[in-house]
């Protein structure tokens, strides 16, 4: 990516079935530079991690690379990636953009993402989720990253948290949630560094579904906000409806 360059000198890729994930992709790369990388599944009871059978062995990313892209189409399909980004190898001061995009289309899936970067640079995310009861948790470590959200379906669950390495770190999320019913909807957003920005307004990234709607919740949904930073802004288009509840700390 350079996720600052977050892959080093091999890459291995793996496609299996076992008897409790239909297709598992195990995936590692623990050095040398890779431009970019796609997975794209289709169906039922697919897992991407480590070793292609449970998340809790993620798939690791250590070195350089520029671009990763995860497609789960389907349903129950679960997702886990680490990645630490390796020092710039370039020629230029700071790393180039490392990317990494997520698309969900379907019901039930989970996709968790770690990030531990040390070094300089800007790392840029998209979700993009459609369907009922799909989980998101992203935990990034960065000097700057920026998080783009296109969120449709009912039942949403979001924990992303932006911590930063720099005193002088901008972090910012753009968040598009909308939601189809009154299914259990829990959205939580921390960030640290300088100066944070979160927008509930039209991503338009990868996977967008419309790119319109600000942050739309139905039911007994909650929304978690928390900004530490000496700079920090919160803008919103925004419903929740009766039962629901939006909390905002900006410290």
């Amino acid at each position: 990516m350079t996720l600052t360059k977050i892959l080093a000198t091999s890459a291995v890729v793996g496609l299996m079935g076992s008897a409790a994930f239909a297709n598992g992709i195990n995936f590692e790369q623990s050095g040398g530079s890779v431009g970019a990388v796609t997975f794209t599944q289709t169906g039922t009871d697919n897992m991407i991690s480590s070793n292609g059978t449970t998340s809790v062995a993620a798939a690791t990313v250590t070195g350089s690379l520029d671009t990763l892209k995860l497609e789960q189409n389907g349903s129950t399909n679960q997702s886990s990636f680490s990645i630490t980004p390796g020092a710039d190898s370039g020629t230029t001061p700071t790393p180039t953009l490392g990317d990494v995009a997520i698309l969900l289309d379907g019901s039930t899936n989970t996709s968790t993402l770690t990030v531990s970067q040390a070094t300089t640079g800007t790392l840029d995310f998209s979700f993009g989720v459609q369907g009922n009861n799909n989980v998101v948790n992203a935990n990034i470590t960065a000097e700057n990253s920026v998080v783009d959200i296109e969120s449709r379906g009912n039942g949403l669950d979001y924990d992303i948290d932006q911590t930063s390495v720099a005193t002088d770190a901008v972090n910012s999320i753009t968040a598009n949630f909308v939601q189809s019913g009154t299914g259990a909807t829990g959205v939580v957003l921390a960030q640290s560094g300088a100066d944070n920005t979160i927008t509930m307004g039209a991503p338009s990234g990868y996977g967008v579904f419309s790119g319109t709607g600000g942050m739309t919740l139905n039911g007994a949904a909650t929304v978690d906000i928390t900004q530490t930073s000496a700079v920090a802004s919160y803008t919103a288009t925004q419903s929740v409806a009766p039962g629901g509840s939006v909390t905002i700390a900006q410290n």
